[in-house]
């Protein structure tokens, strides 16, 4: 019974450590912090062009999954020719941003395009292999995503130089392999005969656009908050102080992806589908992943706290070092942000989006004054302040609608 469990942990594991690793490497084998400037700005962008691409459609797909009706073929198809129009929509307004504004140099262009194709196609897949309750699957194509950076420190050990540009098109190559194995590994779910003859629904996605819509907002504020510090820290000062916060913000995203893994990646299906109609299941699942995200954040807090000096002395990066109190003002804006994601599933199982929506846009708004004023003037200190202020509004305006609709679902 307890072997897909840690099965599962162990794939996911070898996942968020290679991950991290690259960091790490960045960090410790790049003459300054400009790589990790770089990547920074790459993998934010890409974050927030695969929020921007997907609209979170796939809300109305994993909700449709236990509801009576539609066939999972029939919405899978309206889903991938949504995406077949936002992808011309919206990459090249994406590369308008990022390219136009000078983000990124033009010579990532094509990879770029590239990547963030793959990686929102094969993210989709590992989406939906969740959303069936095939956890296992959806690692296996995440691992494969992540193969680029095992690829890339083998690189790095022959040539003994770090390049980006061919650790980027390693990139290209795993993601677009991740892609076509969770294709195979959705082909066991979906009846070819059965998703050919389903017809598209202009209707049905115009409905799937208004209940994605309200998440798609809020995702992409809580993205906003997570990643602007690095863009307006790239605008007012170079890519190695984007280096430090983004080393930095890696550090204490740990503590997200420890707790989506053990606790939502594993539990919020069960929450989702008692949401309808088992009352009493849905207030015990609130409940154990409540604990769970509590006492994982507090424990991963203080494990990051006291290890983060050694991690720092080990990089021997005097920008990282001299900036370390600023990583902790980070720390504690991560520990508030992970006790809102309570709060969060809850309404977001409940379908109470515009809640959501309200928590994040309030959250985003302050985020963007504090950077815009003390980014400046204060450096990383100001966007790690930024960080912060805006998690604890995120925290309080979110418990406070979550407990208003558990009472009055619930009464107590």
């Amino acid at each position: 019974m307890r072997v897909r469990p840690l099965l599962n942990l162990f794939i996911r594991g070898i996942s968020l450590a290679l991950k991290f690793c690259f960091v790490i490497f960045l960090g410790k084998f790049s003459q300054d912090e400009t790589n990790l400037g770089i990547y920074g700005i790459f993998n934010s962008a890409l974050g927030y062009g695969i929020y921007i691409i997907g609209f979170e459609y796939y809300v109305q797909v994993a909700r449709s999954i236990y509801e009576k009706g539609r066939t999972l073929e029939y919405n899978v198809k309206n889903q991938l020719f949504f995406y077949s129009v936002s992808h011309l929509v919206f990459v090249p307004l994406i590369l308008i941003a990022v390219f136009g504004n000078g983000f990124l140099e033009i010579s990532y262009l094509w990879i770029f395009i590239a990547v963030l194709v793959a990686e929102h196609l094969s993210q989709e897949c590992f989406r939906l292999l969740s959303a069936l309750k095939r956890p296992i699957g959806a690692n296996i194509v995440l691992l494969i995503r992540n193969l680029w950076i095992l690829i890339s420190f083998f690189d790095f050990l022959t040539s003994r130089k770090i390049e980006l540009v061919v650790y980027f098109k390693y990139w290209i190559l795993s993601s677009t392999i991740g892609l076509v194995v969770g294709i195979l590994f959705l082909g066991k779910h979906l009846k070819i005969k059965t998703f050919l003859s389903e017809k598209i629904e202009f209707k049905s996605i115009k409905k799937g656009i208004g209940t994605s819509i309200f998440f798609f907002i809020s995702s992409l504020s809580i993205q906003t908050i997570l990643l602007s510090g690095r863009f307006f820290l790239d605008f007012s000062f170079d890519k190695k102080i984007v280096g430090v916060y983004t080393f930095y913000s890696n550090i204490v995203n740990l503590i997200e992806v420890v707790i989506y893994n053990l606790v939502v990646m594993m539990l919020f299906p069960y929450l989702l589908e008692s949401a309808n109609q088992k009352k009493e299941e849905f207030r015990k699942y609130s409940m154990i992943i409540k604990k769970k995200i509590i006492v994982l954040t507090i424990v991963c807090t203080g494990i990051i706290g006291l290890g983060m000096p050694f991690l720092v002395n080990f990089l021997d990066k005097t920008l990282a070092s001299d900036n370390l109190y600023t990583f902790y003002v980070l720390l504690l804006g991560a520990t508030f942000y992970n006790f809102s994601l309570i709060s969060h599933y809850i309404l977001y199982a409940l379908s109470k989006d515009l809640f959501i929506l309200r928590s994040a846009v309030f959250a985003v708004a302050i985020n963007i004054i504090i950077n815009f004023i003390f980014v400046p003037s204060k450096g990383l200190l100001g966007a790690c302040l930024a960080f912060t202020i805006s998690m604890v509004v995120l925290l309080i305006s979110k418990e406070r609608f979550k407990r208003n609709v558990f009472y009055e679902n619930f009464g107590s």
